[in-house]
C-alpha cells in the first residue's frame, strides 16, 4: 500500500476543497467512517467513465483539519 508522507500531508491540508466529488471504490478497509467530517487524503487509481469519475482506493489518511 502506498501512504502519504507526513510533509504531503502537511502540504495537503493547505490546500482548498474542490468542487469535484469522486465514487471512493475499495474505501472499507481504510475505515473511512472514522474520518468523518475531516478532510483526508486519498490516492488510488481515477477511472473515468465518461461523466463518471471513481477512484480506486489505495491508501486514505486523515491530514487534520475537520471539514466545515
Amino acid at each position: 500500500m502506498q501512504s502519504t508522507s507526513s510533509s504531503a500531508r502537511r502540504a495537503a491540508a493547505e490546500i482548498p476543497f474542490g468542487h469535484y466529488s469522486y465514487d471512493l471504490l475499495g474505501a472499507g478497509v481504510f475505515a473511512p467512517g472514522r474520518h468523518r467530517s475531516h478532510k483526508v487524503a486519498v490516492k488510488g487509481v481515477l477511472i473515468q467513465d465518461g461523466a463518471e469519475s471513481r477512484l480506486n482506493v489505495t491508501s486514505l489518511q486523515a491530514i487534520g483539519e475537520t471539514c466545515r
